[in-house]
């Protein structure tokens, strides 16, 4: 993969589009070094933290990308259960994460994280639901944008700001253009992290900018 523009190219490992290039189902494979840098980070935090053990949950786990990265790390520590709508993926379950049914199921509710790279039109419809599950607390992997008080997350980001914020720069491409070439995402994206243990007040903001290095590329 090559870098341009502040942009790294995770999208050039095959995918199906529509007809105006978006991912079919909104699958945007999550390169590995996203999920290391989000650990490494993680483990250095020197303030109160909750640990990532217990199990893990997925929702919207498409190729497992996440959950097997983040299996190297925590090993025995972790458990995990993974879910996707679509049927194709290999994943525990297949609900629709967007339904309050899917929180409801008792595997579920027994969540202590959840950690995922969620749909983003799909994410105000989740990362609630998700918060509202979680025993220990919720990372998801959204557009920096997602922090803007639109309608659909006002409330409930005035109600639960999260407690920490990892900005990835190079900018990640995820997509695809109508003729196959990756396509220039206008926003980073960044680690939204909800721990319900924390003690801070405000955002604590965390800039990866060696997240390359980790993984696959």
């Amino acid at each position: 993969m090559q870098k341009s523009n502040n942009n790294y190219d995770v999208s050039t490992m095959g995918v199906e589009t529509d007809a105006q290039g978006r991912h079919v189902l909104d699958l945007y494979k999550t390169h590995s070094g996203l999920t290391h840098a989000f650990v490494e980070c993680w483990k250095a935090e020197t303030v109160h933290r909750s640990p990532l053990e217990g199990l893990i949950l997925e929702p919207t786990a498409g190729d497992l990308a996440i959950t097997n990265a983040l299996q190297q790390w925590t090993g025995s520590r972790a458990r995990f259960l993974t879910n996707d709508v679509n049927q194709d993926m290999p994943t525990d379950l297949h609900f629709d994460a967007t339904d309050q049914a899917f929180w409801d199921r008792e595997s579920v509710r027994l969540a202590d994280w959840v950690i995922t790279n969620p749909p983003f039109g799909a994410a105000p419809l989740i990362v609630p639901k998700a918060y509202a599950a979680a025993r220990k607390g919720v990372a998801m992997l959204l557009r920096l944008s997602w922090l803007e008080p639109c309608q659909d997350r006002r409330d409930f980001l005035i109600d639960h700001p999260p407690n920490y914020l990892y900005i990835f720069n190079p900018r990640p491409k995820f997509r695809l253009s109508k003729t196959g070439k990756p396509a220039t995402d206008n926003v980073t994206v960044s680690w939204f992290i909800w721990d319900k243990a924390a003690q801070h007040v405000g955002t604590i903001h965390r800039s990866l900018t060696d997240w390359q290095k980790w993984g696959a590329t």
